[in-house]
């Protein structure tokens, strides 16, 4: 099997100039790559029904540089949409690394832009089964994220202390632009 360093997909991010905003809610996700460290590939697992664990790509906008890659956060922010292209490739070289069971990319390769955060916190990996901490650290967080990464780590029991360690072995570039 080839080793997954060796491909380094390249994420084109366009986003619009002035951004309209399509909601606002709290996402829990792993940080995987960056531009400039101020934009930032995060890396979510949604339960879209009992049991689910889908893959999902955004985009973040990081005004304050606080992020760190191959970290587990908690941000509760406002989102619009982006074109993120070959986020297929990215689920592809991904699936070397960890299962990916199943991944959404919508429609024309959008994604979300989350762009202004109210919130941010680092989190342990460990954290996510507590729902103390999650109700104290994570107030505003859509409860389909922390049910998909659950779903996640109790089908693939044997990544729940190795997850944030074996997704460092993934490197993706990203390349943002205002479209």
């Amino acid at each position: 099997m080839e080793d997954p360093r060796n491909t380094i997909p390249i994420l084109e991010c366009t986003y619009p100039r002035m951004a309209k905003p399509l909601g606002c809610t709290g996402f829990i996700g792993i940080v995987l790559g960056e531009q400039d460290n101020i934009f930032k590939l995060l890396l979510t697992f949604r339960s879209d029904q009992p049991g689910g664990r889908v893959m999902e790509l955004q985009v973040v906008i990081d005004r304050y540089l606080e992020f760190k890659v191959y970290k587990l956060i908690y941000l509760n922010g406002c989102y619009t949409l982006c074109t993120l292209k070959n986020q297929i490739l990215f689920f592809s070289v991904l699936g070397k690394v960890i299962p990916v069971d199943k991944y959404l990319v919508g429609k024309g390769e959008r994604a979300w832009l989350i762009y202004d955060y109210e919130e941010y916190r680092t989190l342990a990996l460990d954290d996510i089964w507590d729902d103390d901490i999650i109700a104290s650290k994570c107030p505003y967080v859509d409860p389909s994220y922390v049910i998909g990464l659950r779903n996640y780590l109790i089908i693939h029991n044997e990544l729940k202390s190795k997850l944030l360690e074996k997704i460092s072995f993934v490197q993706v570039k990203l390349k943002c632009s205002e479209g």
